[in-house]
């Protein structure tokens, strides 16, 4: 069923070539299916971007997965690059008339989490299929880094994006592309992925590389052996806040093997440098396949200690659903998030990225990172180091140019300013910018050439805006909450730029759903879950720009 892309030209008159890689400038393999070729039959799956049907390539007569998507992203080029019995194979695409589409090979059982859903793994098929899933797996994301064309990071392995074709030796296979990249390279990182299987430097949105997809195996290799859900019945903020505050991991039962107990711990080590490369986590795995003395006392631990394992994993969730089980983890988790955004602000500033000059614009368009930069500025004029180091009560309180000119003494106090003399000189300078900037909103003045000049030399950027929801599923529909969120991903020419903080805020509404939802900052998530979804649910999501 391979399809011998060197011979494209003689093929039937529903396809064509297609060409131009954007990543690499070279020819894609691509083949353009007509989608009046194509028979959709029923719906067998959600990827991170559309929606999977089975369905039929007619002038093949061969079934196929059929992924609809809005717009066609970098998942074709990534899955034309792949040649790996472990990767799903790759058939071609729908690129015309508004129907996008992504073919690719079928797989009758499903995906991993379904199966191990219907299906004791040990009990129905021994612990040699467990190990064969397990090194499918580790073989499909090794060729992604180490062996194909060009190198890939998967980013949202999980036990979803595994799926099993059928026949007498049944295999994994890894699909979903559409939130890989090209490059193992350490980069920064959105919010990409799922909670449960998510490492913690994603959860953080910090620079990420290859070690992500070890942490996602890790989860993997745990659901293979447990047969249990990964973090189940907790919600996912409690989840990243379990993971990167509390650093407290999927429990391994007692009683589980030794070499597979180690292998998830190093998967899970908080330092992306101390977790095991996959050609590592191959050997280990090769290495329990040779010794059949290993395979022996596996199976026996396996034997006297999995009845009980679902148990013990289902208490020692119950008990990390208690741990702080209110509002303070949300808080704690989004002040985590912001602290990081404030991290990379001041990354930028200390790279030698030059700040906007503040003085001569509007005080309430000041962002905390304005006021930051005033206040050290104040610390310079004074010649005095300690009213500087200020700024950081500044920033932590979230004082922005507005706030900045509503502040009394009182106020000062309130942030920590603890020196009487220093709230009495923080105060006469606030008071001096209000005058400063009435003076600069009723009697503007002529804009200077160099101004000139500084604003012609602005630059357009462009980047990515994912627009989705986080889903709690619930046995009652009614029971089921979600919540919208809007995140970035960057560009080519947006490398060097902070792409969250170009958007200013971002408004959820539904009318007779739920009330409006305004965030002013980031994460730009809604703040509260939403109960149920109704069929006829339309959200109109209003972002605007900071520029």
């Amino acid at each position: 069923s391979t399809i011998d892309l060197s011979r494209t030209e003689s093929s039937t008159k529903n396809e064509t070539k297609v060409v131009v890689h954007r990543q690499t400038g070279k020819i894609a393999d691509y083949i353009e299916i007509d989608y009046n070729d194509l028979e959709i039959y029923d719906k067998c799956g959600r990827g991170s971007f559309g929606t999977v049907y089975r369905g039929l390539w007619k002038s093949r007569n061969k079934i196929v997965a059929i992924k609809k998507l809005l717009q066609l992203e970098n998942e074709a080029e990534i899955l034309s690059t792949c040649s790996h019995r472990n990767i799903i194979q790759f058939y071609g695409i729908v690129s015309k008339d508004s129907n996008y589409c992504i073919i690719t090979e079928y797989a009758e059982y499903g995906s991993l989490r379904d199966f191990i859903k219907q299906h004791d793994l040990y009990q129905e098929f021994g612990l040699d299929l467990i190990l064969k899933w397990a090194h499918d797996i580790a073989l499909g994301i090794n060729y992604l880094h180490s062996e194909a064309p060009i190198k890939i990071l998967h980013r949202d392995l999980k036990s979803n994006n595994v799926l099993i074709t059928n026949g007498e030796d049944p295999t994994c296979k890894i699909c979903d592309f559409g939130s890989s990249r090209f490059g193992i390279q350490t980069t920064k990182m959105s919010v990409i992925g799922t909670f449960p299987w998510m490492s913690p430097e994603i959860i953080q949105s910090k620079p990420a590389n290859q070690s992500a997809d070890v942490w996602s195996y890790g989860v993997v290799l745990w659901e293979l052996i447990t047969g249990e859900v990964p973090f189940k019945g907790i919600e996912e903020f409690q989840i990243a806040f379990l993971v990167v505050e509390r650093e407290h991991r999927l429990p391994i039962p007692s009683g589980c093997p030794p070499v597979l107990s180690n292998l998830m711990q190093l998967c899970w080590q908080t330092d992306p440098g101390d977790r095991p490369s996959f050609k590592q986590i191959l050997a280990t795995l090769d290495q329990i396949d040779l010794d059949d003395d290993a395979k022996a006392e596996i199976d026996s631990l396996f034997t006297m200690n999995k009845a009980k394992w679902e148990q013990e994993i289902e208490q020692t969730f119950e008990r990390l659903k208690k741990i702080e089980d209110d509002l303070h983890i949300k808080e704690k988790l989004l002040e985590a998030r912001e602290k990081r955004l404030r991290e990379m602000e001041m990354e930028l500033i200390t790279s030698g990225t030059k700040l906007l000059n503040i003085e001569g614009h509007d005080v309430n368009s000041w962002s905390e990172i304005d006021v930051y930069e005033w206040i050290k500025k104040i610390g310079t004029k004074y010649g005095r180091d300690e009213i500087g180091a200020y700024c950081d009560k500044f920033l932590n309180h979230n004082i922005n140019g507005k706030r900045l000119m509503m502040m009394n003494k009182a106020d000062l106090r309130n942030i920590g300013i603890a020196s009487e003399g220093h709230i009495i000189d923080l105060y006469h300078e606030i008071h001096n910018l209000k005058i400063e900037n009435i003076r600069l909103l009723n009697f503007p003045p002529l804009k200077t050439q160099n101004q000139i000049k500084t604003q012609t030399s602005l630059r357009n950027i462009s980047f990515n805006l994912l627009i989705g929801a986080h889903i709690l599923h619930a046995k009652k529909p009614e029971e089921t909450k979600w919540k919208m969120f809007v995140d970035t991903d960057e560009c080519e020419d947006s490398k060097d730029v902070n792409i969250t903080s170009c958007i200013q805020d971002v408004k959820f509404s539904s009318r007779g759903h739920f009330e409006q939802h305004y965030v002013n900052r980031p994460p730009f998530v809604m703040r509260n879950w939403v109960r149920s979804v109704p069929e006829d649910t339309k959200i109109i999501c209003t972002i605007h720009y900071d520029v």
